[in-house]
């Protein structure tokens, strides 16, 4: 009997497939060294003590699958992230849209919205939420029923406001939320205009063409090989002159990088794809 906090290559490539037989949801190209940890993560939570036993769990069914991709899925995140990244959303990006009849947004890898809800003030401050379409998407469904919600742990308000202040927004981002029952709660009128919809980067197809796609923090947990396959489909799924965003940490591959994508500010890791 193999232990799970000594996983060979092996023991991690066994698990996965045995996951992606019970869900079809397959993380074999995601990095190594990120899903070890997370797995043995998951075994401590679940008090499972050997490979064999995780595999059988998981070709059980059950409930259990799915308890695995949200705890190997799940990413924390926050409101307004790197604020330089949203300052020059706010104010290079959004006024460039401005002229779209509609503006058409991807939230890739959504997780649990946060950053919709970020960018939806955005857009409602320059008086553009009527004219957005959103989609948010994400691998992981209680990470979506979340984000539908607009609740977030009132222990993550002191960060959400410290990133808001840093941009220099002239107002409170309380005139925005309540504080309920320990949590942050938005108004789900703000997200009038997302739908939230279930999404795999690494196998489903691009839902559609957008002038602005967010994928932030996500790619950094992909192989190289799904990290090009992922950003070949954000390429596809820009209209002319959109935008995308990716995250602080993480680069375009070597093999996409200035075909059609041009770096607006490199330092936010904001890009624009050419107009024709």
């Amino acid at each position: 009997m193999k232990a799970v906090e000594v996983l060979s290559a092996q023991d991690v490539n066994l698990i996965l497939s045995a996951l992606n037989e019970a869900s079809a949801v397959d993380f074999r190209d995601y990095a190594r060294a990120s899903l070890r940890d997370r797995i043995v993560r998951v075994a401590g939570l679940h008090r499972i003590q050997t490979v064999e036993e995780m595999v059988r769990r998981l070709r059980e069914g059950k409930d259990f699958p799915q308890k695995m991709i949200h705890e190997i899925s799940f990413n924390t995140t926050e409101m307004y992230r790197d604020p330089g990244f949203w300052k020059y959303i706010r104010d290079r990006v959004l006024p460039d849209l401005a002229g779209r009849d509609r503006i058409r947004i991807w939230h890739a890898a959504c997780g649990t919205g946060e950053e919709v809800y970020s960018l939806n003030i955005l857009l409602e401050s320059a008086g553009l939420l009527g004219r957005s379409e959103c989609l948010a998407t994400d691998l992981n469904v209680q990470a979506l029923a979340l984000a539908r919600k607009g609740r977030f742990p009132v222990r993550s308000q002191k960060v959400h406001e410290l990133n808001w202040n840093a941009m220099g927004m002239g107002s409170e981002l309380s005139a925005h939320h309540r504080i309920e029952n320990h949590a942050m709660v938005f108004d789900t009128d703000l997200v009038r205009n997302v739908s939230f919809e279930r999404h795999d980067l690494g196998k489903d197809r691009v839902p559609g063409a957008f002038d602005l796609l967010l994928c932030r923090n996500a790619m950094i947990y992909f192989n190289p090989a799904l990290q090009e396959k992922v950003i070949r489909k954000f390429v596809e799924g820009l209209n002319p002159g959109g935008y995308l965003g990716i995250g602080y940490k993480e680069s375009l591959p070597a093999s996409v990088r200035g075909r059609r994508l041009d770096p607006v500010d490199p330092e936010e890791k904001i890009y624009k794809i050419a107009l024709s």
